[in-house]
């Protein structure tokens, strides 16, 4: 009997959960209707799971995960769709276009791209250091000449590997 009580609640609580998350999603679904583009993707990016995760967690000084004050400033006015402040920001990127949070995070010449690839690579070579010998970031490839490679690659001079270890 007891059991029979247990399952039946449980069965009524996942059906309320679930009816609560189709009310949700509708009212969102009618609130972006309402917004532009720009909005829109950016409801959509703070409504992903574990989006606020970076206000909560735990700063790591060793992993160079903590934030200068113009980096938390700069991510506030990312989450919250403010404009960029700062005097030592450029207006224009390197490549051009207006300087601007979607354009930073997508631009492959001056933007975040380098920087996140960057930053996982040190992490990764810091940590390759540990468990390998001879860990060297970013060094020279040796010149091919004369071979085939598949296409993508690079054989100009100065063509370099992420990391290297042995």
């Amino acid at each position: 009997m007891y059991q029979e009580n247990k399952e039946n609640l449980n069965e009524v609580k996942s059906s309320i959960k679930w009816t609560k998350r189709k009310e949700y999603q509708e009212k969102q679904k009618d609130i972006k209707s309402h917004l532009s583009a720009d909005d829109s993707r950016k409801i959509d990016l703070f409504s992903e799971k574990g989006a606020s995760t970076w206000l909560t967690g735990v700063l790591m000084e060793s992993l160079r995960l903590t934030l200068n004050r113009q980096e938390f400033h700069d991510l506030i006015s990312a989450r919250y769709n403010l404009p960029l402040t700062g005097e030592a920001r450029p207006q224009v990127c390197s490549c051009g276009s207006p300087n601007t949070i979607d354009h930073a995070v997508d631009c492959k010449r001056g933007g975040f791209v380098s920087l996140r690839h960057n930053c996982v690579r040190d992490l990764l070579a810091k940590e390759l250091e540990n468990i390998c010998y001879d860990t060297v970031v970013e060094p020279q490839l040796q010149k091919v000449n004369g071979r085939y490679l598949p296409p993508g690659t690079k054989t100009e001079d100065g063509a370099r590997l992420d990391i290297s270890t042995r």
